[in-house]
């Protein structure tokens, strides 16, 4: 390779090394390289107290240059915003031009700043230089350029601003009901760059929170510049205790809350409570009133009203306050099911000697027994006597007991029976086996309902049907009817008076159910085939229409509720009836619950007390989604069947 081509080529090398480090380096350092060398500029950042409100603190940064320094250069300057505005009158800002002459190797750049007495920050301020355009080497264009900062230091205190209390001290009369409510007003004195915090709370003296006032803890908080005033309340208590200090106080107490603010010396304000109360004159009136004894009423609230009386009329008010309690020796009524509960004071005047309290009474159709729950009573011992501090209330339950069905269930071979009032069972029969299932009907055509458990015989893959026909736990009868994994079903499906063993079995082909009817009482074999429902509805035949023969029934859910679909032509075509009746969680039941001739229907819920189940009886035939009548049983979770 030429000589020449080489040395051109080494020069190229080095203006790319040089353009890299140039890139690097950013605006801090600019360069311009001559034939042989190259001169380096750059701004030496600095720093300035920024002073009082009228003072310019002299400043300024230092533009150096390095290397080949015989030439006259000019430079642009520029000083610009930084974190310091030029609008806040921070500093002047403005472009100029200066030259560096021949020979010398740095500049001063002036700078005006402006101080304040305006506590903020540290701030900067940039500054700019810009040299002419040249070419270089091989016609490269080359301008020098630097940046620098110059930053002001804030020289300002961090302010104080000294939130005053705008209420002084107060002298209030006590008053004897209720509360009277106090305000206490307090500002900055003057505006702040920052939030102004305070902390405003009350302090016992003589008068003591809770007894005399209420006692109160709060923080008042003001955004920069604000200083319209905030208030902070405190309530007064009344009494008729003349026994109490003739005068009391308490203090409300400012505190600073920020590092900001301040608070005057003697930071509270005093609050001095007068006595205005009376030694009463004379004995006592007593408080007296009647025992309530209310009917519970049918679903619904309705209102009791207890009749307090004094006896004899008092010179000075009286307060007596009430609550209703509950539980324990205080009553077995639950509220919200049984009352609603109610709380408040009823006052009586100089001269009146009676007043009236409203007690919500809550209805229902549940079948249960009396219930009671108190009024608790209180009143100033100074003021009144109150002998019996807990009004009674009784709830007489007006709901009877069903007239027909009884309500029975079957576990692990014992049948309780209870006669339809709910609560518990009165009688009790040892019946079948674990496992087995319990009907109940008229089997042998003696008036009287039977005691049936049907049971699997895994050894013939049929049903076993055990009958006790005096309900007393005696075997008397037999019979092989159905498969395993029927369902048995009691009615009497011909209406000749005596129930047919009678079983149900899901047709997967259709879909549907199929009712197996044994007529002729011999068992094995099914004298009529019915269909009618649908697999997964849950069967519920009874005699709906009153004509003496059970019909085809099943509950079917649908949404949240369940449907009811009766084949009262018994011929298994269609219902020629359906009602909703209970909820898709409910167990559907049958039974002549009124003993009018007809079934009708029922649900047995779960309540969210563990263990305690509703029975829920329809009266109307369906007419209505409501319940007539409501049984409650304490049986745990069981199968509840009619009787």
């Amino acid at each position: 390779m030429p000589r020449t081509e080489k040395k051109h080529r080494k020069r190229r090398l080095e203006v790319q090394s040089l353009e890299s480090r140039q890139m690097m380096a950013g605006d801090a350092t600019s360069s311009h390289l001559g034939p042989h060398n190259e001169t380096s500029y750059f701004i030496e950042s600095s720093q300035v107290v920024e002073g009082k409100l009228g003072d310019q603190a002299p400043a300024g940064v230092r533009l150096r240059r390095t290397g080949k320094i015989t030439e006259t250069v000019p430079f642009d300057i520029q000083v610009k915003d930084g974190t310091a505005k030029a609008r806040d009158s921070d500093y002047a800002a403005r472009s100029f031009r200066v030259t560096f002459p021949a020979g010398q190797s740095s500049i001063w750049i002036p700078i005006t700043v402006f101080g304040d007495n305006r506590y903020e920050p540290h701030e900067t301020i940039q500054v700019t230089a810009r040299g002419p355009v040249r070419r270089g080497p091989f016609g490269i264009p080359l301008a020098p350029s630097a940046s620098g900062t110059l930053t002001v230091l804030n020289d300002d205190p961090l302010p104080s601003t000294t939130v005053v209390p705008l209420t002084g001290d107060m002298t209030v009369s006590e008053g004897d009901y209720g509360h009277q409510r106090l305000s206490f007003l307090f500002a900055p004195n003057r505006p702040s760059s920052n939030e102004t915090v305070v902390r405003v709370r009350t302090q016992n003296g003589s008068a003591r929170a809770g007894d005399d006032f209420t006692s109160v803890d709060t923080i008042l908080r003001w955004a920069p510049r604000d200083v319209e005033p905030k208030s902070v309340d405190v309530l007064v208590t009344g009494d008729l205790n003349y026994r109490d200090r003739w005068r009391e106080s308490f203090q409300v107490v400012i505190e600073p809350a920020n590092n900001n603010t301040r608070v005057p010396q003697g930071n509270s304000i005093s609050v001095t409570i007068v006595d205005n109360d009376e030694e009463p004159i004379g004995p006592l009136p007593s408080l007296v009133f009647d025992r309530i004894r209310e009917a519970e009423g049918p679903k619904g609230q309705r209102i009791a009203q207890a009749t307090l009386r004094l006896t004899h009329p008092a010179i000075h008010q009286i307060g007596i306050k009430y609550q209703t309690i509950t539980g324990g020796g205080n009553g077995n009524a639950t509220a919200g099911d049984d009352f609603r509960e109610i709380g408040g004071q009823v006052i009586f005047y100089p001269g009146q000697t009676e007043h009236t309290i409203d007690i919500p009474i809550l209805g229902d159709n549940l079948v249960e027994a009396d219930e009671f729950f108190h009024v608790e009573l209180l009143g100033d011992a100074n003021r009144v006597r109150i002998p019996n501090p807990k009004l009674g209330v009784s709830l007489i339950n007006d709901d009877d007991s069903i007239s027909s069905a009884e309500i029975a269930t079957f576990l692990n071979g014992t049948w309780w029976i209870d006669s339809g009032n709910g609560s518990s069972a009165e009688r009790s029969v040892q019946f079948g086996l674990p496992g087995d299932v319990p009907l109940t009907g008229d089997y042998n055509g003696d008036g009287n309902l039977d005691l049936v458990a049907v049971r699997d015989n895994y050894a013939t893959g049929m049903l076993d049907w055990y009958f006790d026909y005096s309900a007393d736990g005696t075997l008397d009868q037999t019979l092989h009817y159905g498969l395993i994994g029927d369902e048995p079903v009691a009615g009497d499906f011909n209406g000749d008076g005596v129930f047919e063993a009678t079983v149900v079995r899901p047709n997967y082909w259709t879909g549907g159910l199929d009712w197996y009817i044994d007529l002729d009482h011999r068992g094995f074999a099914a004298e009529q085939i019915t269909r009618f429902g649908n697999i997964g509805d849950t069967v519920v035949p009874g005699d709906f229409d009153g004509n003496g023969r059970t019909d085809f029934g099943v509950a079917r859910k649908e949404g949240q509720f369940l449907r009811w679909y009766l084949d009262t032509a018994g011929d298994g075509v269609f219902a020629e009836r359906d009602a909703v009746f209970g909820l898709a969680t409910d167990q559907p039941l049958v039974g002549d619950w009124d003993g009018d001739g007809d079934d009708d229907f029922a649900v047995a819920r779960k309540t969210p007390q563990p263990g305690i189940v509703d029975i829920l009886l329809d009266l109307s035939d369906g007419d209505d989604r409501e319940e007539e009548k409501r049984l409650r049983y304490d049986w745990g979770e069981v199968t509840f069947l009619s009787l």
